[in-house]
Order: structure tokens, then sequence, then C-alpha cells
């Protein structure tokens, strides 16, 4: 009974865990050295797995997004506010903490949340602010802009897109989306005299005069992210290395990335083997001659300390130093991925293309000439 006992005890149960575990492990190394074939089928099997808990993963995590609700909230601001870009930015770092506070499940399935601002107009109900939020956001963003504003207006209201949206009768209706023409790092134009200049001035402009029955909706869509790329970038910019180009670079998907990792590294490894070989064959042929010997090695003691030599600073220009400093600012800034689309219900063919049009000129007002800007997606259908 004792015996019975013993080996039942948690100690005892652990003990020979860790013992079978690591026997496992020493024969599978043995295995995978002596008969590396054999060891296929396990590598195989655990591709499958893998690959099967991705797919699993993305699906449960596409169908939770498309099952989740959302609210509809109409933002009346007040009609005069003395708020800075500074206030306005803080106010989105708050967004940004807000949309890291996810249940369990959701960072399991890797589900991001989202906060959709729209500014959408009519001829009946003229222009409004909205957001689209999930119910269990709602009452925190409430908080958090009433803090910003408090005497905004908050309410919740009805769907405001039509449910036939693609068969409208006597209109016509065209979604376009707006992408940055450079790597994110780079920022647009900076917004900090809004009492001069109010950059959504602009937009509005582009959104008066509209028919009974015309529509349209500009749709920024926020997500909290964080870019793994960004500590590349502060990297080099402490090194003092060349961040332009590195951000220019053409950027290849992650398969090809590895794949020229490994050839890299095999063609370096090459290279040392076959530079020692050379090497050998030299020193071998000098032997004979000990000063000639001892000049050859003293050279090559040279190049390999001037390879290993720290870099002399480079100098930037002005203009430079200011554009690395404004990409320093922005990746240190809360982060967001963001979708900009925008929606265009018109009577005619001719009007739908000249709201487009005019929309788009209207966000020049964001553009750093020669670095950043938004510019319209273009696609194959649009040739057609």
């Amino acid at each position: 009974m004792k015996k019975f006992l013993h080996d039942w005890n948690f100690g005892n149960i652990l003990g020979n865990f860790w013992g079978n575990l690591f026997h496992s492990k020493d024969s599978f190394a043995q295995t995978s050295q002596h008969s590396p074939f054999l060891i296929l089928p396990f590598l195989a099997l655990a591709f499958f797995l893998i690959f099967t808990l991705f797919i699993l993963r993305l699906f449960f995590r596409i169908k939770k997004s498309v099952e989740e609700d959302s609210i509809l909230l109409e933002i009346t601001p007040p009609a005069l506010s003395e708020k800075s870009a500074y206030a306005t930015q803080q106010l989105f770092s708050t967004i940004h903490g807000l949309g890291w506070e996810k249940t369990k499940l959701d960072k399991l399935l890797g589900k991001k949340s989202r906060f959709s601002f729209e500014i959408v107009s009519t001829r009946s109900q003229g222009i409004r602010y909205l957001v689209r939020i999930t119910p269990g956001l709602m009452n925190q963003f409430k908080r958090n802009l009433l803090t910003h504003l408090p005497y905004v207006t908050i309410k919740t209201v009805n769907e405001y897109l039509p449910d036939n949206l693609e068969r409208l009768d006597g209109f016509y209706s065209k979604v376009v989306d707006y992408k940055l023409t450079k790597p994110f790092a780079h920022p647009l134009h900076k917004q900090d005299v809004l009492q001069e200049s109010d950059p959504v001035g602009y937009i509005t402009g582009q959104m008066t005069k509209l028919s009974p029955g015309e529509l349209i909706s500009l749709q920024i869509i926020l997500s909290p992210t964080k870019i793994k790329e960004t500590e590349s970038i502060e990297r080099k910019i402490r090194n003092n290395d060349k961040v332009l180009e590195y951000l220019h670079e053409t950027q290849f998907p992650f398969v090809l990335k590895l794949i020229f990792g490994i050839l890299k590294i095999a063609g370096n490894i090459i290279k040392g083997i076959l530079t020692e070989i050379i090497k050998v064959f030299q020193e071998a042929q000098l032997s004979s001659d000990p000063k000639s010997l001892e000049r050859f090695r003293a050279y090559d003691m040279e190049y390999k300390q001037r390879l290993n030599a720290p870099k002399p600073p480079r100098m930037l220009s002005p203009y430079e130093q200011e554009i690395i400093e404004s990409i320093k600012e922005k990746i240190g800034q809360p982060l967001f991925n963001v979708a900009i689309r925008l929606l265009v219900i018109a009577k005619d063919k001719k009007e739908l293309k000249e709201r487009i049009s005019g929309f788009s000129s209207s966000l020049r007002t964001f553009a750093v000439p020669g670095y950043q800007e938004l510019r319209l997606k273009r696609s194959i259908f649009d040739l057609i």
C-alpha cells in the first residue's frame, strides 16, 4: 500500500514525467542524427497541426468580428472649442490604450479593436460626425470624449447606409480607398495651428450642396497596433545609419525575406570558407620566405581591423535632419492601422466623378511634398 501511495505521489509523478520527457528528447535527437528520414513524418505532422491551428484561429477571429454588434454614436461638438492639436493627440492616446483592453478570448484569437470615425452628409440632415464602436467600449469612449470636450453632445442614432447600396434606382454609387504614398514612418503634414487653418473645413466643403437622395460618407477606421519595424528604425536613427534609404528599400513578403536571409547566411559561410582556404594556400606559398609571410599576415590583420573599425559619423544636411526628426517623432507616438474610405452616392456619373476628385484635392492639406501624402488607390477596374 505504501509503495502504491509513493508511486502516485505528485513529486514522484513529476519526476517520472521530466525523466521520460528528456529521455524522449534524447532519443529523438539520436534518431534525427543517425536516421534523419525517420523524423520527416513527425515534422509533417507538426507542420499540419500548426497550420490547422492557424486556420482555426483565423476562422474564429473573422467569425467573431462579423457577428459582433456595433453602435453608431452621433457627436455634436460645441459651437466654440479652444482645444489645441496637442489635446486632440492626447485624446487619441487614450483611444489607443482603450483598444488594447481586450478579453482573454480576443487576445487568444488575435482580434483587434476597431474605431470607425465617420463624417456623413445628406441634404435632409446636413453634415454629421459619427463614431461606430462596439458596445463593450462605448461607455469608456464616452467618458474619454467628455473629458476632452465637456460640452459635447453624444447620442445613439440609426444606421444611415441604405440596405440596397448597389441597386439604387436613379443614382450611382462608388466606394474608393485612400493610401499613403510612402512608408508609414513618414508623417503627414502637422496641423498645429487649427485657429488659422482647419483642414476638416476643406473636407466638409466637398460635402455641401447635395441633391435629395445623394450621400457622401468619409470613414476612417482605426485599429491600435504595435509595429516591430519601429525598433529597427529607432536603432538606425541612434546609430546614425542611412534611415531614409532603409525606409525606401523594396519590401518583400515574409517568406521571401526568410529565403533571402537563409541564402545570405549560406553565402557568408561559403565566402568565409573560401577565404580561409585561399589564405592557407597563400601562406603555404610564402612559407619559404619568412619576411614575406610576416608582411602578408600583417596586411591581413590590418585589413580585418579596417573592416571592424567604427564607421565615421555621417554628416546630414539640415533638411535631412528635419526629416529624420519628424520620423523619430512619428514612430514615438501610439500607432494605428488606418483604413480611409469614401462613399459617394450621386445622381449621375459626372457628379460622382467630380465629388471624388474634389475630395481627393481637399486631402492635399495633409501632404508633405516629396515625402508623404494621401492618394487614391487605383485598381484595374478603374481602367475598364
